[in-house]
């Protein structure tokens, strides 16, 4: 109604808005007039060919002479072309306030839900088959597929110029009686919008979602959706919170009769306890994923449970357990084409070797760990990788090598966010800059690596921070 009454009060001088568009509405082809209706539906910023294929359930060719008609009434704009090579349109607000009056008049209820329905299911097949494209896509090997299409030719390029449409149409689709296509869409979505830090879109559209799914009772959509709670709060570096979600979601998993799902949450809860420096409960939740996963022979779920269990290991200071535990983790990565949790288990297995002196082996796995997760595209893991790499290089005395790649780490660390690896950049920066005659520098990076802590809610590496800047402080000058 309020948008109605815009329309009827705005005037540009002489001309009467409203009386311009229905004449330019009237003048339309039968099939225009149909996309005008239907495109005014989608709440999507702007959009794309497939989209208006989807509103009138035809194919590309019979939406294309359409939409040339709305553009050449201009009643639709042409914004550009995006980066995945797609020509993009938009609508002006006020053609799109006009096109909602009369899809609302001219055409029932059932068919605009419907509509609107096949756009999302539309986006959700691209966006599964991006997501069945890996291997390591946790949510479809949980969940699998409900659609079949060919993944775009560049998928990062094609998500990224689909991103704020995406999450538009999540929120719109957790409002249809169906909340299927949401939830589904948002799960396949967590591993790109973590990768590249979209954490604002991520948890916009869990706000959506989760109440439709809570009120549609749909059990298996819920745990999921908890789950991707987790994940966001732990890609936020907030492990205390993030243990709340994994926890209820891992049940909701098992009472949803869904262990698949249980097994990557119990992983990541044995992640976030470890970084919390809780190493019995860390050891106790990797155990569990490790049997849950071998139980149910989920590949992914294994590697990741290994993996994890490895690194609890380590912490233990149980060495040659957790060089086991990692092993077994890359094979079975190996074995099934886990790219980047090869890197990952690689940059786990170059730690090792540094905490047990094997210098020259640790700094190989670790630049091998780089090279496949820079392949896999994930900037972040592979950064920290050029983190241990530089601690190797600090303990060989090769000090103007550890400051040359922990720069390089800090700078992609806090063009992503990633706090977590800033303040461990700091802590390392310190150290060389201690060893070599500049204390005032040092004291500047801890300090701030003590903010960063704090900020984190880690209290033990804000303790050891604030240890070694005391000392430093300590020191005669």
């Amino acid at each position: 109604a309020d948008e109605r009454r815009r329309l009827d009060l705005l005037h540009l001088g002489e001309i009467d808005v409203r009386a311009s568009l229905a004449s330019s509405y009237t003048r339309l082809g039968d099939r225009a007039r149909r996309s005008l209706r239907r495109l005014s539906l989608v709440d999507a910023p702007d959009f794309t060919t497939p989209v208006l294929a989807a509103l009138l359930d035809a194919g590309a060719a019979e939406a294309t002479p359409a939409l040339d008609e709305l553009v050449a009434a201009s009643l639709v704009d042409v914004t550009g072309t995006d980066g995945a090579g797609q020509v993009r349109f938009t609508l002006h607000d006020l053609v799109r306030i006009y096109g909602r009056e009369r899809v609302l008049t001219e055409e029932p209820e059932a068919t605009r839900t419907e509509a609107i329905a096949r756009v999302g299911r539309r986006w959700l097949a691209t966006v599964e088959s991006i997501a069945a494209h890996s291997a390591e896509n946790a949510f479809v090997a949980v969940h699998g597929c409900v659609t079949q299409a060919r993944p775009p030719a560049d998928p990062v390029a094609w998500l990224q110029a689909e991103r704020g449409c995406l999450i538009a149409m999540i929120e719109q689709a957790a409002r249809l009686p169906d909340v299927t296509t949401a939830w589904r869409l948002t799960g396949c979505l967590y591993e790109f919008l973590g990768a590249h830090g979209h954490h604002d879109d991520w948890r916009r559209a869990l706000a959506a979602v989760i109440p439709a799914v809570e009120e549609a009772g749909d059990a298996v959509g819920l745990a999921a959706m908890t789950e991707g709670l987790g994940y966001l709060d732990m890609s936020r570096d907030s492990y205390a919170t993030a243990l709340v979600h994994l926890e209820r979601a891992r049940t909701l998993f098992l009472d949803a009769r869904a262990p698949a799902g249980a097994v990557n949450c119990e992983a990541s809860a044995a992640a976030c306890h470890r970084i919390l420096g809780r190493l019995e409960l860390a050891a106790r939740c990797a155990a569990r994923s490790v049997d849950l996963a071998s139980a149910f022979a989920y590949p992914l779920g294994m590697a990741h449970a290994w993996f994890e269990l490895g690194n609890v290991r380590r912490d233990e200071g149980r060495l040659d357990e957790a060089v086991g535990c990692l092993r077994h983790a890359l094979d079975l990565a190996d074995r099934h084409g886990f790219a980047t949790g090869r890197g990952l288990i690689l940059r786990g297995l170059g730690i090792v070797h540094r905490r047990a002196g094997n210098l020259d082996r640790a700094a190989a796995f670790l630049r091998e760990a780089h090279d496949a997760l820079t392949a896999a595209g994930n900037v972040i893991r592979a950064a920290y990788s050029i983190h241990e790499l530089a601690e190797v290089r600090m303990r060989q005395g090769q000090l103007a090598e550890a400051e040359s790649l922990l720069h390089d780490c800090l700078r992609t660390m806090t063009g992503h966010d990633e706090r977590y690896g800033q303040a461990l950049c700091l802590n390392a920066l310190a150290q060389v800059r201690r060893l070599t005659g500049r204390p005032d520098r040092a004291a500047a990076d801890l300090a701030e690596a003590v903010r960063l802590w704090q900020r984190l809610h880690l209290p033990q590496q804000r303790q050891r921070a604030l240890r070694d800047l005391r000392e430093l402080q300590r020191q005669p000058r």
